[in-house]
């Protein structure tokens, strides 16, 4: 009896999930996240945990890659940039590699480009993060006021085989 009211405590637990209040990274407010893990935990969690990886939701701004039948593939499509970010400070997404055995080449892995409103007001700059092979690069851009819709290239690697994709970011 002890044993299955630990199991289900624990079950319970783990699909409610944590609250955690932090402050926003593109401004000043604090902010509610229901995962709890910052994004460089969760996105290893997803690359190691199969149930994690089921029962991942996307994380604003903070997009993970996944390949698929030689296609890459990001868990939000668009990238939602909110009215406001990006104007006092820089706006900033972090793309993580979902799946284990890619990664991302070098800082060119992602290539933002304006195609619809006023362009980034500095010219979008993304480095790669942690030791190699990099599982993350984080881009970061000044958004002009007003909408803009921004193309990206993101380009992942396998170690012997790169794999591209063109996806976009809205600047609501």
């Amino acid at each position: 009896m002890k044993t299955i009211v630990l199991v289900v405590a624990a079950l319970a637990l783990l699909l409610t999930g944590c609250t955690a209040a932090v402050k926003d990274r593109n401004s000043e407010s604090l902010v509610f996240r229901d995962d709890g893990v910052n994004p460089s935990a969760r996105a290893w969690l997803i690359r190691n945990d199969p149930f994690v990886a089921a029962l991942a939701r996307p994380v604003r701004l903070y997009p993970t890659v996944y390949v698929e039948d030689s296609r890459v593939i990001v868990d939000q499509e668009p990238v939602h940039v909110k009215m406001g970010e990006g104007q006092a400070s820089l706006v900033k997404i972090e793309w993580t590699i979902g799946d284990a055995g890619y990664s991302f080449p070098d800082d060119n892995s992602v290539v933002i480009t304006a195609v619809s409103g006023p362009p980034p007001i500095n010219p979008p700059e993304c480095k790669t993060k942690g030791p190699r092979p990099y599982q993350t690069i984080v881009c970061r851009y000044k958004r002009p006021p007003g909408s803009a819709k921004y193309v990206y290239t993101i380009t992942v690697t396998d170690g012997t085989y790169p794999y591209h994709s063109d996806p976009y970011i809205a600047n609501d």
